[in-house]
């Protein structure tokens, strides 16, 4: 094991107002290596690292995460690349588990200068795999004149409880966030803490319609 355990990489961190120190801790071995970036202070570092998911590969085997073989994509000008289901499914039926590619402390934008934090954000995105920088570059945006990465933190984060007191970050979940925020739902979602996984499950969807 390496002296930054179980990052894989030496934590890269700028100091806030206040004398706050956020940290880049990341690992390209998480999740198969999916790998995961989590912009945040050590101290909440040290109590994520500790979470089974770090030292037991199977945890997240048991719900089948990270696998999105049940669905298949419709682009269309409008919709972008909207999921559906292609086969029957039932009231509760898990629909996707995915972990996030990147989570950044809520408060970033209140305790960075501008510049640091748009540093920061780059280079968290850069040390994921490359496969996990491409699922996230391929995100869309909505605001314009502003840097790509921070456009797509501020349109594609979901509000997670993680760490001491199981505080609000944001976390981005490139397959999640495909899917249609509609106004009559047809899934729900929540946040497992000890995986570090997003859980959707269907609340009433017949076949070939958009989640």
């Amino acid at each position: 094991k390496n002296r930054w355990h179980p990052w894989t990489q030496e934590p890269y961190c700028v100091e806030a107002y206040g004398y706050i120190v956020l940290c880049i801790f990341a690992s390209t071995v998480f999740a198969g290596g999916r790998g995961i970036s989590i912009i945040i202070t050590p101290l909440v570092a040290d109590t994520i690292s500790q979470s089974a998911v770090f030292e037991e590969s199977d945890t997240l085997d048991l719900y089948d995460t990270n696998n999105s073989r049940d669905l298949r994509s419709a682009r269309t000008e409008r919709t972008r690349n909207r999921p559906y289901w292609k086969s029957n499914i039932h009231r509760g039926q898990k629909i996707l588990v995915h972990t996030p590619l990147l989570v950044i402390h809520r408060m970033v934008n209140d305790i960075l200068p501008l510049a640091d934090r748009l540093e920061l954000q780059q280079e968290a995105v850069a040390r994921l795999p490359k496969a996990s920088q491409y699922l996230f570059i391929e995100l869309h945006g909505h605001v314009e004149n502003i840097d790509k990465i921070e456009d797509i933190i501020i349109t594609n984060s979901f509000g997670i409880p993680l760490g001491d007191y199981n505080e609000i970050r944001n976390g981005v979940f490139p397959e999640t966030v495909r899917l249609n925020h509609a106004c009559r739902p047809n899934s729900a979602y929540y946040f497992n803490t000890n995986t570090l996984s997003h859980h959707v499950h269907a609340t009433k969807l017949p076949p070939v319609v958009r989640i």
